[in-house]
């Protein structure tokens, strides 16, 4: 249990969960002490990978920072629920309100990344239509798909790219699309309507997460290379959850 002073000067809630996990609620609960009733009624939460970089959780709905709602007593259990989920190894809660003095009970609910790997070596793209197509020009219009065989609610990816003799190749920006039969696609978009550009790759030896704002269910994944350096080359990891 953390309490905060009498004085309202909160500190702020941390929890190391050890590895990324997918957190997709939370449940809190107030304490007493002595005749004290002693909750939080709101608060934000942020989130991070490495304890450093830290992004507020905003929710698929606005561009603004989410403000949960919490308890209103000592001993009832509220529980919240993150759409999407976040994919974290820490999280931060940040109270805003309280009762006469902070007080919270937490716990955590998710699942361990059930992630479906595809290669460490240089991957072809379009391998349904050239699976031994390796040596050939990178071109704009290439993509790869990924069959999941079945429907998954899919969270995000990890990729990286990759080396060729003393060439570095790597994707920077990609688009990606999603199916359930492999013939109706749909891009992943921005809140505007506008398809959604990712920032991807730096060099080729870095792992880099790709999270959507709003989880999918689909069994196909396109990725859509934008812009590449050296050349088109992925390794990659899908992650999200069975349904």
């Amino acid at each position: 249990m953390w309490l905060g002073n009498i004085l309202r000067d909160w500190a702020i809630y941390q929890v190391d969960l050890l590895t990324p996990m997918l957190v997709h609620s939370i449940q809190t609960q107030g304490a007493r002490q002595r005749l004290l009733s002693i909750y939080v009624s709101q608060f934000l939460v942020f989130y991070s990978l490495n304890g450093k970089e830290w992004s507020p959780y905003q929710g698929n709905t606005s561009n603004n920072q989410m403000v949960f709602f919490g308890n209103v007593d000592s001993s009832s259990i509220r529980e919240n629920h993150f759409d999407p989920p976040i994919i974290a190894r820490f999280l931060q809660i940040h109270p805003t309100h309280t009762g006469a003095r902070a007080g919270l009970r937490m716990e955590l609910f998710g699942c361990d990344l059930n992630s479906v790997y595809y290669g460490g070596q240089r991957m072809n793209f379009n391998p349904i239509l050239q699976p031994a197509c390796s040596q050939r020009a990178d071109t704009s219009g290439e993509w790869l798909q990924v069959d999941l065989s079945q429907e998954m609610k899919v969270t995000g990816l990890i990729i990286q790219g990759a080396r060729s003799s003393f060439t570095s190749m790597y994707i920077t920006h990609l688009l990606v699309s999603f199916s359930n039969d492999g013939k109706s696609w749909e891009f992943v978009r921005e809140l505007n309507g506008q398809r959604k550009v990712f920032q991807a790759s730096r060099s080729p030896d870095t792992p880099v997460w790709i999270t959507f704002n709003t989880s999918i269910i689909t069994r196909f994944i396109k990725l859509h290379p934008d812009k590449w350096k050296g050349g088109i080359a992925l390794r990659m990891e899908v992650i999200g959850c069975t349904i």
